[in-house]
């Protein structure tokens, strides 16, 4: 029992056919009808070349010499030359016939070629028309010209949800270049420094609004944060108040110590340590060790502490510098 086909199926091998006929129809007619043409000549000459072949061989066993000449047949398709000797006349007949062929080819080639031209110039003026005006910017005659860049900026202006996904894009798209890109951090970097500075040297509003926000941002950072307190008050010369708490504030030094350079200070370190030089052992254990005896910021500094103190002047080493 053979089994029918369904609609769906039917239609189905339809489109395909359909879709089959529109790919081979894609090639110019005007090509196919010069390639049936050329075909259709190669045939006749090929016809009139054996019609020819036994009158000829007839014909010159009667007539001279004289009344022979050499003609070149040239197949169209196989492209081989053949010499054949045949009378005057049919040597004409067949010249006449020979440029009548060409004269249609040569016209259907110019008609052809015409046509391609006609059709590649039309491409280019299309391609000119798309274009942007050279004297406005490119990217933005394009974008402003473009139907995509209006139904964006509808869909822009009136959907919340659209504009907040787009903004969360665009601000994931520049991290990830700011990021991974160093060519283009600098470049923002430059580009905002000299922005920053063009408008606050320019802007007398603008400078005004950043310095009450760096005031504002000071006071709010020295209030909450301990570390910035701390650090601004030994900047000006002042004891942290943790410091004042547990009884860690020194004495002043006295003006004839404060005069001194570091030579001396090294020389006089020995007796009075306001500033000692400790060799500290490697190691984290042994260096927390050696650190219990000590009270204030410490400072690695590379040197030798026998040969600097004794020695002057001082030997040029790299281990002995401070």
């Amino acid at each position: 029992m053979v089994r029918k086909k369904s609609a769906a199926a039917k239609a189905k091998t339809r489109k395909e056919a359909y879709k089959r006929q529109v790919a081979l129809s894609r090639i110019s007619r005007s090509w196919r009808k010069l390639l049936l043409i050329a075909t259709a000549v190669n045939k006749f000459l090929r016809f009139r070349h054996c019609n020819v072949a036994p009158a000829c061989s007839t014909s010159c066993l009667n007539t001279s010499q004289s009344s022979k000449i050499l003609l070149n047949n040239v197949s169209f398709v196989q492209k081989d030359i053949e010499f054949i000797l045949i009378n005057k006349t049919d040597a004409t007949n067949q010249l006449e016939d020979l440029k009548i062929v060409q004269a249609t080819i040569k016209s259907l080639v110019c008609k052809v070629c015409r046509v391609d031209y006609e059709r590649k110039r039309q491409l280019q003026v299309r391609k000119r028309n798309y274009l942007p005006n050279p004297i406005t910017s490119s990217e933005t005659s394009v974008l402003k010209c473009s139907r995509q860049y209006v139904w964006f900026q509808k869909k822009y202006c009136n959907d919340d949800l659209f504009r907040k996904k787009e903004t969360k894009r665009v601000a994931k798209n520049f991290r990830s270049k700011y990021t991974n890109n160093n060519d283009f951090r600098d470049k923002e970097k430059t580009r905002l420094r000299t922005y920053g500075l063009k408008k606050y040297r320019n802007n007398a509003t603008f400078r005004q609004e950043k310095i009450t926000q760096l005031k504002a941002h000071i006071f709010n950072k020295y209030h909450t944060n301990m570390k910035f307190r701390n650090k601004y008050k030994i900047k000006k010369r002042q004891m942290p108040s943790r410091a004042i708490v547990n009884k860690l504030e020194l004495c002043e030094v006295p003006s004839e110590l404060k005069k001194l350079n570091n030579l001396e200070k090294h020389l006089i370190a020995l007796q009075l340590p306001f500033m000692k030089i400790i060799n500290l052992t490697s190691g984290k254990l042994s260096s927390r060790l050696a650190q219990k005896g000590t009270k204030g910021p410490l400072h690695c500094v590379p040197s030798d502490v026998q040969d600097t103190v004794t020695t002057l002047p001082r030997p040029v080493d790299k281990s002995m510098m401070v």
